[in-house]
């Protein structure tokens, strides 16, 4: 099954407002990210392709697809084939200082 994810923001900040569901910053389709690395153990969660072998830790990569599960979310990054643990993973709203991918 696959979730709107504004949606599903939407219910946890009105069902926990004091847990920092509001602080959540939302990766979504159009948005650049900045890959941190990903351990074993998010790579497994969801059965996600490894991108460690393929990805530059700290560059910036351009989001094409999200696929939002119960318990985890799904990228997929322009010109990058495979679907990463989006935890991997931080929105940038500067571009200017990175290498964008």
């Amino acid at each position: 099954m696959i979730y709107d994810n504004d949606k599903l923001n939407e219910i946890y900040r009105d069902t926990w407002p004091n847990l920092g569901w509001a602080k959540m910053n939302t990766i979504k389709a159009g948005n650049y990210v900045r890959f941190l690395g990903c351990t074993k153990e998010q790579i497994q969660w969801g059965n996600n392709d490894d991108p460690n072998p393929i990805l530059f830790v700290n560059d910036l990569y351009y989001v094409e697809h999200v696929e939002i599960h119960s318990q985890h979310t799904k990228i997929e990054l322009r010109g990058v084939k495979g679907k990463f643990n989006s935890v991997c993973f931080e929105v940038v709203h500067d571009r200017k200082s990175s290498r964008k991918r």
